[in-house]
């Protein structure tokens, strides 16, 4: 087997992971399928692979013994478990037990990628020795380029996992109090609405994270981009899907404005959405109850532009380009004026420049409108 390959385990036939070979194999990778964990432990003895899949049935942690019959032996300590897991109660048996990353199921050969693309970043586009050293981000200790991959690939590990298990746990009680619904409504939805604003600052503490590590990445030039034609409001619209409990709570009114036909830009999926969401939890940091919010999506010229306009307190002005730079949030924010979610607009940004676009931000003379404009090129065009 060529490496770099993926192993997977799983009772699916081989018809119905065709797509999934397909994927990996433009993406770099080959897959082997194997029926059981002894099969997968005996494999990778032999030749390690870049990860292990674990698409199997999780009843307890004597499932998952192959996340510790790895991590025992040297030769495969390093291999990366990543596993199925569709139920909160599965979720957690499966961090406790030692996974690196949890997929959906059935696995999605999108997301399968983006997960290998992430464990292996600190890997990838490593400088040669002979090339001159580059200047490396502030915002983790190391003295190259090298040191920072490490740096970053712990601490997304160290921090990922807790925050993990606790979004987990928060899943299976909420859970609980759904089981309870008949016997206490009252009870039962006070429990629910404590466990839904847990797992939302849970989820939220996860995106910071992760824009944290990232942008360090990009600015490292470590990060393992994958331009590809992409629909950029069907992103938008994920995002508004997949934030909707956030959006109800703050009680405002989103809408998305587009055209029916839009061609498709190009950027990294993974990145595209993670600017969205950023742009969104600004939006819901910084605008008021009550207010409407627009998403709109346009063609201009050689590239598609999205429209995130909104009312909350405005960019003063002189600020409107210090809110993208990390070292002047707290001047600004201590000015009055709106800056970002943490490091999710310097984040933001430095994503969308990486894709060959742009994010720019302003308020109007008023001050009543506030609106951020992403600029991507078109596919056609790039």
């Amino acid at each position: 087997m060529t490496n770099p390959h993926v192993l997977l385990v799983t009772p699916a036939d081989e018809g119905a992971l065709s797509p999934l070979r397909q994927a990996l194999r433009g993406a770099g990778y080959a897959l082997r399928i194997v029926p059981s964990a002894e099969a997968a432990l005996q494999v990778a003895r032999q030749n390690p692979p870049v990860a292990v899949i674990l698409d199997v049935d999780i009843q307890s942690k004597n499932d998952l013994l192959l996340c510790h019959w790895l991590r025992a032996d040297p030769a495969t300590a390093a291999v990366n478990v990543l596993v199925t897991a569709p139920t909160p109660k599965q979720r957690l048996v499966a961090l406790e037990a030692g996974a690196d990353e949890l997929l959906t199921s059935p696995l999605d050969w999108v997301e399968v990628q983006a997960r290998l693309r992430t464990l292996q970043a600190g890997q990838a586009h490593q400088p040669r020795p002979q090339e001159p050293p580059r200047p490396t981000p502030d915002l983790l200790p190391g003295a190259d380029l090298a040191d920072i991959s490490d740096a970053i690939d712990m601490l997304n590990h160290d921090l990922n996992n807790p925050l993990g298990v606790a979004a987990s746990s928060l899943e299976l009680l909420r859970e609980y109090a759904q089981d309870r619904w008949q016997e206490n409504p009252q009870l039962s939805e006070q429990e629910m609405q404590l466990a839904e604003n847990a797992l939302l600052a849970c989820r939220r503490l996860l995106f910071l994270i992760n824009d944290m590590l990232d942008l360090t990445r990009i600015e490292a030039g470590v990060y393992p981009l994958n331009l590809e034609p992409l629909d950029l409001v069907g992103a938008v619209r994920e995002v508004l899907a997949e934030n909707a409990a956030a959006i109800a709570q703050k009680a405002i009114t989103v809408t998305l404005e587009a055209a029916d036909s839009l061609p498709p830009v190009v950027g990294d999926y993974g990145l595209l959405k993670r600017i969205c969401n950023a742009l969104l939890d600004n939006t819901l940091k910084f605008t008021h109850a009550q207010d409407q919010v627009t998403f709109s999506v346009q063609a201009k010229d050689a590239h598609l532009e999205l429209h995130v306009c909104d009312h909350g307190r405005p960019i003063l002005s002189g600020y409107q380009h210090s809110i993208f730079e990390r070292t002047r949030q707290w001047d600004a924010r201590q000015q009055g004026s709106r800056t970002s979610v943490a490091l999710e607009l310097p984040f933001a940004r430095t994503a969308a420049r990486s894709m060959r676009g742009d994010l720019v931000a302003c308020s109007d003379p008023t001050g009543q409108t506030t609106t951020f404009r992403l600029v991507l090129p078109r596919a056609e065009t790039a």
